[in-house]
């Protein structure tokens, strides 16, 4: 994660994250429902897909294949919701604008 998804992001490496990330998807689950491997999978998900969702440089957020900020991510964000299936936990990316303003 530190040097794909680090600081400095670039969308070749967010796209072999996530091409590794996935490989760990269809391995057999073990008995810890909520192990502490879990979250951190969970969260490298989630901040690899809004890493790669989000074209432009702001903040603490550095694309360098997208150098500047962009003016229509102004005052926005990307916020997942985990919806249960069948027992199972889908997140879901969207950009939402700030509820304050």
């Amino acid at each position: 994660m530190s040097a794909s998804v680090g600081v400095e992001r670039h969308q070749d490496d967010l796209n072999e994250m996530q091409a590794y990330l996935k490989s760990f998807e269809s391995l057999p689950a073990d008995n810890t429902t909520y192990s502490e491997d879990d979250h951190l999978f969970t969260v490298a998900k989630l901040v690899t897909t809004a890493a790669q969702l989000r074209h432009e440089t702001r903040g603490a957020h550095i694309r360098t294949d997208f150098p500047h900020p962009d003016p229509n991510w102004q005052g926005k964000q990307i916020t997942f919701q985990l919806k249960e299936e069948n027992d199972e936990h889908t997140a879901t990316g969207r950009t939402v604008t700030p509820l304050l303003t």
